[in-house]
């Protein structure tokens, strides 16, 4: 879901800090996973949920628990801005693309 970053342009190596938010994002969408699977079976559903909790309460508000953090993320999934979360939805409904 989350591809290795690659030097941006002009840049032998990633930078760390690229790498320290592939991670993050790795790491709170495995936490959801394990979350929906200690109550739910592990199937498509659950994992399409983990992915989008993920990526809504975590990614999309830069790792903040502000208010205003949490509205910029609501804002930015009403309005088709979940990027995971749309690749999860069409891997998993075998939807290449």
């Amino acid at each position: 879901m989350v591809p290795d970053p690659k030097p941006l342009p002009g840049e032998t190596e990633v930078k760390p800090i690229r790498w320290t938010l592939c991670h993050k994002k790795r790491d709170h969408m495995t936490a959801k996973w394990n979350t929906e699977i200690e109550e739910w079976s592990p199937n498509r559903w659950t994992a399409y949920n983990a992915i989008q909790g993920a990526e809504q309460h975590h990614i999309l508000t830069g790792y903040k628990d502000t208010d205003v953090a949490k509205e910029k993320a609501l804002v930015k999934a009403v309005n088709g801005r979940t990027p995971l979360t749309d690749k999860a939805l069409s891997i998993l409904s075998g939807i290449s693309g």
